[in-house]
């Protein structure tokens, strides 16, 4: 099989989850890629983007299925791509959606974005999303939004999302964490712990704060595979959060 990757913001889980594929899959991958900035620009643009540069593939070009993050505009990219790759079916994968990501504390909501991820959806042919999270977050976003919708109702198309959708987790490489534990010298009334893993950005949409006040008093092993603690960090049991 012979797979065409569009993925405009190339870097962190986008990047980990393409290269996971192309690690552990036995299909052939062409990628066609932008580096991880400017998010909001990457999701008007890309389309047209990609687009172009297929335009100048050959008429005969062949590829089984195309691969999209939700960072490209699917239903603008059926529109404005070549007759060869507007045939070939589109898989989108959902790393988020727009109608929960958390926002900044002073940035307002801009459902465009959300609705884009709603043309996407019913523009692709087959969406994964990388938790039930995801998926249902979603798909109460669309229903509250068409429900106020002026003069416009749109009859099953929600329906339609639904039964193409599957969850997907995104896979973990823990070549890290072996690689630490061979480094940490634990006592032995340590080892037999299990281990909690933190493996997202140390942003504001991740919410750490939240998630090591949260922890019980005695917590198991923490390991945290987050860019802005690399290499990796371990915590030991009863560490309610780090500092």
């Amino acid at each position: 099989m012979k797979i065409l990757v569009l993925e405009p913001y190339f870097g962190g889980s986008h990047k980990a989850f393409i290269e996971g594929l192309i690690r552990h899959l036995p299909h052939e991958f062409e990628l066609l890629t932008l580096p991880a900035r400017k998010w909001k620009w990457r999701m008007r643009i890309s389309a047209p983007y990609f687009a172009e540069i297929l335009n100048g593939y050959p008429n005969d070009c062949k590829f089984d299925l195309i691969l999209c993050s939700t960072f490209v505009d699917v239903a603008a990219f059926r529109s404005l791509a070549p007759e060869w790759a507007q045939k070939v079916a589109i898989y989108t994968y959902f790393h988020e959606n727009q109608f929960v990501y958390p926002m900044q504390v002073d940035d307002e909501r801009d459902f465009h974005f959300a609705l884009t991820n709603y043309t996407t959806a019913l523009a692709s042919n087959q969406i994964a999303f990388n938790s039930q999270y995801n998926l249902n977050t979603f798909m109460e976003g669309v229903n509250g939004l068409l429900k106020n919708a002026p003069d416009m109702k749109l009859g099953n198309l929600v329906e339609s999302i639904l039964k193409k959708s599957i969850v997907l987790h995104p896979g973990i490489d823990f070549t890290q964490i072996d690689k630490q534990a061979q480094k940490t010298h634990l006592p032995n009334e340590h080892r037999d712990i299990p281990v909690i893993v933190w493996n997202h950005r140390w942003e504001h949409d991740k919410n750490p704060k939240l998630f090591f006040e949260t922890l019980p008093p005695r917590t198991p092993l923490l390991q945290t595979l987050s860019p802005r603690t690399f290499p990796p960090r371990t915590f030991p049991p009863r560490t309610p959060h780090p500092r």
